[in-house]
This record gives C-alpha cells, sequence and structure tokens, in this order.
C-alpha cells in the first residue's frame, strides 16, 4: 500500500494547491466585481419622489450581501475571510467617501434638490448605512456559526474579520453624530429671539402676578409652539432616528440657556413656583415630539426650581444628603448660588448651610 498511499497523498495536495490558486483568483475577481457594482451603484445614484434615502445604499448593501453570501458557498475559511475584508474596505472607504461628499456642501448640486435637502438625504443614508453594517456583521458571525461549527480555527479567523466591520460602523455612527451636531447649529440661531425673551422676563412675582399669569401664560405655551413649528419642518424629511437625535441636541442647548438665565435673575416664592411651573410645561410638551428620555437633560433646571420654591433657607436640609429621597445633580457651590437668587434669602444663612 506504500506507492499507493504516497500517490494519492501526492494527488490530495495537489488537488489542495490548484483549489487555493482557484480561490485565490476567485478572490481578486470578486474584489473586481465588487468595485465596478459599488462605482455603478454610486453613479446611478437618486432620490425618488418621497423617499427620505437615495437609492444608492439599498442598492450597495444588496451588492455586498450578494458577495459574502456567494463567500460562503465555498466552504473555505480563508476565502470567506478575505471577501469579508474586501467588504468592510468597501464600506469603510468607497461608501464612507461617497456619503461624505455628499455631506459636503462644496460638491456641486447635481439634482433639482437644494443643498439642505441634499444634506438631509446624506444623513439618512448614513444613519441607514450605520444599521445596515451591523446588520450584515449579524448575518456574517450566524452564518460562521453555523457553517464553521467544528472548525474553530476558521471560525476565529472569519469571526476576527466580521468584527472589523462593527468598528467601521463606529466610526460612521461618529460622522452621523457630527453631522447632525452640524444641523443643530443651522437651528439653534432662530431659538435665540425665545430665549432672549426668556431672559428679559422678572420673576420678582406677587401672589397677584402669579394668579395673572394663570390666565395669561408669559412663556412656555408660545417657547414650546415655536419651538415644535421650528421642529415641525425638519420633522418630515429625516428618518426617525436623526430627527430624535436633533431633538435632544436642541433640548441640551436650551436646558443649557435657560440655566445660565436663571442664575442672573432674582426670584420670591412665587417666581420659584412660576419658574417650576414654566419648566414643567415645556418638558410636558417636549416630552410629546421625542421617545427619548430627555428628563435627566431638565434634572438641573427642575431643582434650581425647587430650591427657588423653598419656604426658607433651612429647608433644604430636609431634602439634602441621606435625609432626602432625591439625587442631586446640583454641587453645593451650585446650590448656594441658586438660593442667593432669592431676594428674600439671607446670605449669611445661605454661608452656614451644612452642605
Amino acid at each position: 500500500g506504500g506507492p499507493k498511499k504516497g500517490f494519492a497523498l501526492m494527488r490530495t495536495s495537489e488537488l489542495e494547491r490548484e483549489v487555493q490558486r482557484v480561490m485565490g483568483q476567485y478572490v481578486v475577481l470578486e474584489r473586481h466585481s465588487l468595485r465596478e457594482n459599488l462605482r455603478k451603484a454610486i453613479d446611478l445614484d437618486r432620490v425618488e419622489r418621497g423617499q427620505l434615502c437615495s437609492t444608492m445604499v439599498d442598492y450597495v448593501f444588496f451588492v455586498l450581501q450578494k458577495t459574502i453570501r456567494r463567500a460562503f458557498a465555498s466552504s473555505s475559511g480563508h476565502t470567506i475571510s478575505a471577501v469579508v475584508n474586501h467588504v468592510n474596505q468597501s464600506v469603510a472607504e468607497e461608501l464612507t467617501a461617497e456619503l461624505e461628499g455628499m455631506l459636503s456642501s462644496e460638491r456641486p448640486a447635481t439634482s433639482e434638490l437644494s443643498l439642505k435637502e441634499r444634506f438631509l438625504i446624506a444623513l439618512n443614508n448614513l444613519s441607514t448605512t450605520c444599521d445596515y453594517t451591523l446588520r450584515l456583521q449579524k448575518e456574517i458571525q450566524e452564518a460562521t456559526e453555523q457553517t464553521f461549527s467544528d472548525a474553530p480555527e476558521d471560525k476565529k479567523m472569519i469571526l476576527v474579520c466580521a468584527q472589523e466591520l462593527a468598528l467601521t460602523q463606529k466610526e460612521l455612527q461618529a460622522l452621523l453624530q457630527s453631522n447632525v451636531s452640524q444641523l443643530s447649529t443651522t437651528v439653534t440661531p432662530e431659538l435665540q429671539p425665545l430665549l432672549d425673551h426668556f431672559k428679559s422676563l422678572s420673576y420678582e412675582l406677587s401672589e397677584a402676578d402669579f394668579a395673572r399669569n394663570e390666565i395669561e401664560d408669559p412663556f412656555a405655551e408660545r417657547f414650546m409652539d415655536e419651538l415644535i413649528a421650528l421642529l415641525g419642518q425638519y420633522k418630515p424629511m429625516l428618518l426617525e432616528s436623526n430627527f430624535e437625535t436633533l431633538v435632544q441636541i436642541i433640548v441640551r442647548h436650551i436646558t443649557k440657556r435657560l440655566e445660565r438665565h436663571v442664575l442672573d435673575k432674582r426670584f420670591t416664592q412665587y417666581g420659584g413656583l412660576q419658574l417650576d411651573k414654566d419648566l414643567r410645561a415645556i418638558l410636558s410638551r417636549s416630552l410629546q415630539i421625542t421617545q427619548r428620555s430627555i428628563r435627566s437633560d431638565f434634572a438641573r433646571l427642575l431643582q434650581m426650581a425647587s430650591l427657588l420654591n423653598l419656604e426658607n433657607v433651612k429647608e433644604i436640609m430636609d431634602y439634602w444628603g441621606d435625609g432626602g429621597q432625591m439625587t442631586w445633580r446640583l454641587s453645593p457651590a451650585d446650590v448656594r448660588r441658586v438660593l442667593s437668587r432669592r431676594v428674600d434669602f439671607k446670605s449669611e444663612d445661605i454661608a452656614a448651610l451644612k452642605l
């Protein structure tokens, strides 16, 4: 059996070499085909009426998914790993460069879209790319677990390559976040007149002033009407996740500004009550435009209002420290600063607090 066995081994290793050669050629062809198809998807990109994304992203990921599925048909760990690397490179380089180009105002307009519309579509494309990239990674992981359950080396090799897609997705997510932030800077100047109105309001109110405000709201309703109208322009043009991120960034901008203005004002106890009422009205209507939790963004402001509501300085000790049920978002220095805005609280009483 010796010579026959040796001949058989030789034939097997020859066959293995031939298979490797063919697989190597296949990977080269697959890379070429991937490039060509990506180019085509990008060149044929268009926006269909009423769609929030352009056609490119769906087409690109259709191509990528097909490529991955073909690679898995080879059942070769090295081949699949090489193809997964090419797919990741396509997303991280070609597709990302194209999306960055769409977000850039330098690129000349080629369609009938305005710069703003094109920017919003590019944001939606980017958000969809983030979702699809993770979905693709998950599909690769599941196929690997299934196909290579009894080949741990191959399995590990492919999963390491698939992990690169998650890193690419993180970078895309960061690009998306920074561009939604950039969008918010075109919205925030329009809020300035509303915030200036708050800045000019007096909160040194008597009981009669407070009662009058019950009938004619001085601030919160109009503020929210205008904010909702302003954000309403973007809602139909953005994917929900992008709209939610925009709302969150703008809410943070508003709460930071309101905090600053509160510390510049003087308050009576009725003024403190009014501030609490205004903030709760703004929060409750803000919760109607977003699914995300924004209560934490209002936490500091609402705690400021509760301090400005106190009967006397010492009452803070019922809420502060171990005795209180509240998780304070204000430092002891913040607390003293807020209490000093009450016209009737003595500075020596505030200084004497053991916070």
